[in-house]
């Protein structure tokens, strides 16, 4: 991924970690924001159609996700993965999507014993961003 690009996803992703740990919240507005970047960054190369067939699957795979397991994956982490796919395209972002479930694991069991729970719920911005950082460092796919 280019350096703009990646600017962009950091820029976002940090957004995003700071409000889900603050509130437990990934804001529509950032997004928004995030996918019209995306949208904006991809329109420039004329990467219309990948955009579009990253948006269907990045939301099929977090609709799944959505409706397992409300309390760890919650809307706002729905939205923001797409907008992340829509920016970075389909095989990164899987990549990325594929290293935060192995990030969300410590962070879970960390929730699960402080909550005292068994199905806690979790601000999975945190692992989005150690997913980014991961695929950055170590690309799965593409």
């Amino acid at each position: 991924m280019e350096g703009a690009s990646l600017l962009i996803v950091y820029f976002f992703s940090i957004w995003a970690v700071i409000t889900d740990i603050r509130s437990r919240r990934i804001s529509n507005r950032l997004v928004i924001l995030f996918l019209l970047a995306g949208m904006a960054v991809n329109a420039a190369k004329g990467l219309w159609s990948g955009m579009l067939v990253a948006f269907l699957v990045a939301a099929g795979i977090s609709l799944l996700l959505y409706r397992i397991n409300e309390s760890m994956f919650g809307a706002g982490d729905y939205k923001f993965y797409i907008a992340l796919a829509v920016l970075t395209g389909l095989k990164w972002s899987f990549g990325a999507f594929f290293y935060s479930l192995l990030v969300a694991l410590p962070v879970f069991a960390f929730y699960m014993l402080k909550d005292g729970t068994k199905n806690p719920s979790i601000p999975y911005a945190v692992p989005f961003l150690g997913g980014i950082i991961w695929q950055q460092m170590s690309p799965l796919i593409g």
